[in-house]
């Protein structure tokens, strides 16, 4: 399995430095190339979009080296990037069309899909989901939307429109499965399983925050890993070494709550 080697900065805002961003520009592109899935099981995958896909990238890749030895992940990550920052970016397609990927996965910036679709800065966001879709689905791969999850207190630059965690998520769920409608993208539904963790267990779901309220933590990076190891390499992340930090019970909770969400999808 092959990784980049830098980690990304973290989701710190919607603007950043170019040159301090770049330099968090994780891709890979060499490497053997992977077998195909139908062979052993072996994935090629590019995410692209910023710290929150950082929060899964570790465990992410510690479960498919240990599932599915051979498998080659990417990384374009750098902190604060939006998906029509991508898009201007001319290594980004040249990265979706460097190898035959079976999955190119595209995460947009945490608060934007929550925003009022009739805003300028909502119809550029979907705007950049359609030409990534489009430059995905002419290399072959298939499209993956993230969908991320709502912050723990709310967002506190849109108090009225997303004054909780709850208010926020109707948002980014909306956001996402309106966006795979329109392109024929698929969802993984991140943000709606760690909403079933805090319906079933509010300390633990508070818990899946790190201590900024926005990111996800150890246990909320297990949740993000082992729901887009269900989702596409159709494996429990429960079968695999848990982390460590993690309750017998809360895996359980976590499980069970991802196998749920999968299941309504």
């Amino acid at each position: 399995m092959i990784y980049s080697p830098l980690r990304p900065l973290h989701h710190t805002g919607m603007t950043r430095m170019a040159s301090i961003s770049l330099l968090c520009v994780a891709l890979i592109t060499t490497g053997v190339e992977a077998a195909s899935p139908g062979e052993t099981g072996a994935l090629d995958i590019l995410f692209i979009g910023n710290s929150y896909t950082g929060n899964l990238r570790d465990l992410f890749n510690r479960f498919m080296a240990e599932a599915f030895p051979g498998s080659h992940l990417a990384y374009r990550t750098p902190g604060g990037w939006t998906l029509s920052r991508h898009v201007a970016d001319p290594g980004v397609k040249e990265a979706i069309t460097s190898r035959t990927w079976d999955y190119v996965v595209l995460q947009e910036q945490s608060r934007l899909p929550t925003f009022d679709p009739k805003s300028a800065m909502y119809r550029e966001h979907r705007q950049a989901i359609r030409t990534l879709v489009e430059w995905i689905s002419a290399s072959g791969a298939a499209p993956i939307l993230y969908e991320t999850w709502g912050r723990r207190d709310g967002d506190g630059g849109s108090p009225k429109r997303s004054p909780d965690f709850d208010a926020m998520q109707v948002h980014l769920t909306r956001a996402y499965a309106d966006a795979a409608r329109e392109t024929g993208a698929r969802v993984i539904p991140v943000g709606q399983a760690w909403q079933a963790v805090r319906r079933t267990d509010i300390e633990l779901g508070r818990a899946l925050h790190a201590k900024d309220g926005s990111h996800a933590s150890p246990k909320g990076s297990y949740l993000i890993a082992a729901t887009f190891l269900h989702g596409l390499a159709k494996t429990d992340a429960a079968t695999l070494h848990p982390p460590p930090g993690l309750t017998e019970q809360e895996t359980t909770t976590i499980d069970n709550a991802i196998t749920q969400t999968l299941s309504l999808n």
